[in-house]
């Protein structure tokens, strides 16, 4: 492709800044570890809420049983969790080039 029609000076057009990007990746990290170290009491809420629901309309979707909402926390506690890890690594990914550059 061929861009001398506009000067050629497109690359640089919606990229993020450095600061921005820091404060970013640091936010995905800062929200993977809360879901990681807040998964069971966030699993217990959310479970709760959906239970809740599911009282208040029994003919769409009856309430769980005790022991399925016991096997749900234990889901939904792993579910957070994996999602939690997964923004820790993403966020380690994009700050590890910004912490091994060399100072300017």
């Amino acid at each position: 492709m061929e861009f001398s029609g506009i000067g050629g000076s497109i690359a640089g057009q919606g990229a993020m800044s450095d600061s921005a990007n820091l404060i970013l990746n640091v936010g995905y990290a800062v929200t993977g570890l809360t879901l990681i170290l807040g998964a069971a009491p966030l699993s217990i809420r959310c479970n709760a809420w959906t239970t809740g629901l599911r009282e208040g309309h029994p003919q769409i979707n009856p309430p769980p049983t005790p022991a399925w909402r016991a096997r749900n926390n234990k889901i939904m506690t792993v579910m957070f969790r994996v999602f939690g890890v997964f923004l820790v690594l993403l966020s380690i990914i994009y700050l590890l080039p910004l912490m091994i550059t060399k100072p300017r």
